[in-house]
């Protein structure tokens, strides 16, 4: 860690993401600059965080947020779940009509199912 900078290794971190993307403040900026001047290690550190996101920017399919992933899981979760209920509901429709034919044949049996 460099002490000698007006900023810690821990702040300029903390920062390069806005010092790259352009968000940053005039002062900000200036912080960071001087403080990449006089330590190696955060100069290091900010040239492979660069080159991670243009090579991330590069990959247009590149999923960026978990969340979507589970959004889809959920989607396909939800559209399972409604064809599992159609079938369950199918079966007791099934069962309801099966039950009421055969009720109906033990309270009213045909002239020739008559003892």
């Amino acid at each position: 860690m460099n002490t000698n900078s007006e900023i810690s290794c821990d702040v300029v971190l903390d920062l390069v993401a806005i010092y790259k993307d352009g968000y940053a403040s005039d002062d900000t900026r200036a912080l960071v600059r001087s403080h990449l001047r006089t330590c190696p290690s955060c100069r290091r550190l900010y040239a492979e965080y660069r080159v991670s996101q243009d090579v991330r920017a590069a990959i247009p399919d590149l999923p960026t947020v978990q969340e979507d992933r589970f959004a889809a899981l959920a989607k396909h979760m939800r559209s399972q779940q409604l064809f599992t209920d159609a079938a369950m509901l199918g079966v007791m429709v099934l069962s309801a009509m099966v039950g009421a034919w055969s009720l109906t044949k033990l309270l009213n049996p045909t002239e020739e199912e008559k003892p």
